[in-house]
């Protein structure tokens, strides 16, 4: 099942954000950061949203769509290409 995070589930997101920056060897993983930036992908956001996959009740998956950014030319599709 596919949902939006939410404040409601945001604290079953963390973990899952956690471990796939540690996977990368982010340097400093930060808890309050990541619970920041999640936030602000909420469903009423412009600029993008944050998903999650849950499968038999857990979530093992996420997503962030960012509406306003294509990573095809790693910049914002409102100011182009350079």
């Amino acid at each position: 099942m596919i949902e939006a995070v939410s404040d409601n589930t945001i604290d079953e997101l963390l973990p899952i954000i956690r471990a796939y920056q540690e996977f990368y060897k982010v340097q400093q993983v930060s808890d309050a950061r990541n619970r920041e930036c999640v936030s602000a992908f909420g469903e009423s956001n412009p600029a993008g949203c944050q998903f999650f996959f849950r499968e038999d009740g857990a979530i093992v998956g996420f997503a962030t769509v960012y509406f306003n950014y294509t990573s095809t030319i790693a910049a914002s599709v409102t100011r182009g290409a350079n």
